[in-house]
């Protein structure tokens, strides 16, 4: 799921469920799977996975919230390689 984009809705679904099941492991020198979970949670809550408005008020939500979300995965980045 590395990728250097930002993760779509289902992305965002797959990473918890990983984390449900206790599948997604630690990555050496990467962020822990709590904080990959706070991101998902961040993202999916974001996308509005999580009260399920319509669909056409979601996207304009994706559509306003990518240029912060970007900055965060950005900094967060930015982060991981001075560590």
């Amino acid at each position: 799921m590395t990728r250097k984009t930002i993760a779509t809705p289902e992305e965002v679904l797959k990473a918890l469920t990983l984390i449900l099941r206790g599948e997604m492991a630690e990555e050496k020198g990467g962020p822990k799977v709590s904080e990959r979970q706070r991101a998902a949670e961040l993202l999916g809550k974001r996308y509005g996975l999580f009260d399920k408005p319509e669909a056409e008020e979601a996207q304009e939500r994706v559509r306003q919230a990518l240029p912060e979300v970007r900055q965060l995965v950005n900094r967060m980045k930015e982060r991981c390689e001075g560590e």
